[in-house]
């Protein structure tokens, strides 16, 4: 499954939240949009939740995080789910 660029809705933020914009960082806020391409970095203590698509990422732990990276797992995942026999 492709993961086309598309804007996402950043739900819910707290701490230190930024999107990386060619080779620096910008503070992202709750409400802003953010494309499926974005790489996103949390701050020591930070938390944030996305929407994308029918998709909710959330992310608590201190890292950079390619969010099409997040939603390309979260396919496979689902992929799995749905192949299993009970």
């Amino acid at each position: 499954m492709a993961v086309h660029s598309a804007a996402n809705v950043i739900d819910f933020l707290d701490g230190k939240v930024e999107k990386q914009k060619g080779s620096s960082w910008v503070t992202i806020n709750e409400g802003d949009t953010i494309d499926s391409v974005d790489v996103v970095r949390l701050a020591k203590n930070a938390m944030a939740e996305f929407t994308m698509g029918t998709r909710k990422i959330v992310l608590s732990a201190a890292g950079t995080y390619s969010l099409e990276a997040l939603a390309k797992a979260g396919a496979t995942q689902d992929q799995k789910r749905s192949a299993a026999v009970d």
